[in-house]
């Protein structure tokens, strides 16, 4: 069997890629071989080593999520994610970006791969150099109603009603698996790189918004304002949003700021 030799290479590189991720029985017309069975074993090559690749990128990305579900069904889950979220990014460092979504109806495993994604990606952010306390010290007051903050690439703040960490860290470490249970409210998780090595931590609830708020771009005189409203007299605005900005620092989240009146201090 054969193809007309009409028939462009990249129309012919789009029929071969989609009979490959159709997934679909039966070799594509131009496989050449002496028989249909010869081009359909041929064909297999390429339809069944697409899916081992995907599968062995994938647990690659969620290593703890593979140990808990054990590789059989793990698997299972690769070959049923290819069918159904092909890959659209030339990396096949992408392709596992939409696996917690897959996940939906085991909360707890979808949990899980949420936590392990943001992992790979704060490991992957852009190196950038921390600011130091002095340089926000050195910040007249008159500028800080207007002071904005720049955090580093790898910062991730998402919602997980599971806490996770003790169940990955026993996978990661072949330990015996621990329960997982589901906590009544979602809680605000940060992830980050510092260094070369990732951390995280459970945030309380103003700490996540106010991270999340700063990092949109707001403005210290807008944050703190919206945080004495949800402190609701309960703590000084000014005292916390202070310390939880030297937290910050002090973790390396923050790398720059810059100021409406021009005064800044730009990243390396």
């Amino acid at each position: 069997m054969g193809l007309k030799n009409e028939v462009p290479l990249a129309e012919l590189q789009r029929r071969f890629q989609a009979a490959v991720l159709s997934g679909e029985p039966g070799a594509p017309g131009f496989v050449a071989a002496e028989t249909p069975e010869a081009a359909e074993q041929r064909f297999r090559v390429y339809h069944d080593a697409y899916r081992l690749r995907l599968a062995e990128a994938l647990g690659a990305d969620y290593p703890a999520l593979r140990a808990v579900m054990g590789a059989g069904a793990f698997a299972e889950l690769a070959y049923a994610y290819a069918e159904t979220v092909p890959s659209r990014h030339y990396s096949i460092r992408w392709a596992g970006a939409s696996l917690a979504e897959r996940l939906s109806g085991h909360p707890g495993l979808a949990d899980l791969a949420r936590f392990e994604w943001a992992l790979s990606l704060a490991f992957d952010a852009a190196d950038a150099s921390p600011l130091e306390v002095a340089a926000l010290s050195a910040v007249p007051l008159e500028h800080w109603p207007d002071l904005r903050l720049h955090f580093h690439a790898s910062l991730q703040i998402f919602e997980l009603r599971h806490d996770v960490a003790p169940l990955w860290r026993a996978a990661t470490d072949d330990a015996a698996l621990p329960e997982m249970p589901a906590e009544e409210n979602p809680r605000p998780w940060l992830v980050w790189r510092r260094g070369l090595s990732v951390y995280y931590r459970v945030l309380d609830d103003n700490e996540g918004w106010a991270l999340q708020t700063a990092s949109k771009g707001a403005s210290f005189a807008d944050w703190c304002e919206e945080l004495s409203l949800r402190l609701d007299g309960g703590a000084d605005a000014a005292t916390v949003a202070a310390s939880l900005l030297r937290r910050w620092v002090d973790d390396e989240l923050v790398v720059a700021y810059e100021c409406g009146s021009g005064f800044s201090a730009a990243p390396d």
